[in-house]
C-alpha cells in the first residue's frame, strides 16, 4: 500500500484525539499558512507538518516563513511527522532548522498490517509514535488559535452534513 499524506494525517488526528484526548483539526489557517494538523492541549498549541518524501521535507518546507519568522510563534510547539523511512532525514532537518522542533514517526509496516484487516483501521493511531518531543517555542497561549480550531471543526461538521443532504 502506498502511504499518502492523507493516511498519515488521519493517523495523527486519531492519535491526538483518541490517545491523547486533545482537540485537533486539519488544514487550519494559522499565522503564516496552513497547518496540516493543529492540536490544542493544556500546554498550548501544536502545529504539526506532515511530509512523505525527502524533497518536500527539504525544499517544500524551506519556503515557509514560519521557520524563520519571529512573528510565527503563535503555536507553542512545532512537530514534523514523517514515515519511518524518512526519520533520519527528519532528524537532520530539525537540527538544521530549529532544534526545538519535535518529530513524530508513522510506522508504515504497522499500517500495512492494519490495512489487511479493514476493521483494524479504526486503530490507525497506533501507527504514530513520538521520537523527539518538541520544546516550547513560545510562552503565550493564543486564544486566536483556539478560535481558529473551533471554527475549522464547525466548518468541517457543516460540510459533512451538507454532503449528506
Amino acid at each position: 500500500m502506498t502511504i499518502t499524506a492523507d493516511i498519515i494525517k488521519t493517523a495523527v488526528l486519531s492519535y491526538y484525539r483518541f490517545k491523547r484526548q486533545m482537540l485537533c483539526v486539519d488544514e487550519a489557517f494559522c499565522n503564516n499558512g496552513l497547518s496540516d494538523v493543529l492540536v490544542e492541549s493544556d500546554k498550548g498549541f501544536y502545529d504539526i507538518e506532515i511530509k512523505i518524501n525527502k524533497y518536500d521535507l527539504w525544499k517544500g518546507e524551506a519556503r515557509k516563513i514560519k521557520h524563520y519568522s519571529r512573528t510565527y510563534l503563535n503555536a507553542t510547539y512545532f512537530i514534523m511527522c514523517v514515515p519511518e523511512s524518512l526519520l533520519e532525514e527528519a532528524k537532520d532537518w530539525v537540527e538544521q532548522t530549529n532544534s526545538r522542533y519535535g518529530i513524530l514517526v508513522f510506522n508504515e509496516e504497522r499500517y500495512n498490517k492494519l490495512y489487511l484487516d479493514k476493521r483494524n483501521l479504526r486503530h490507525i493511531e497506533d501507527c504514530i509514535r513520538s521520537v523527539r518531543p518538541p520544546k516550547k517555542l513560545s510562552e503565550t497561549k493564543s486564544t486566536k488559535l483556539h478560535d481558529i480550531l473551533v471554527k475549522r471543526l464547525v466548518s468541517a461538521y457543516i460540510t459533512r452534513r451538507q454532503n449528506k443532504t
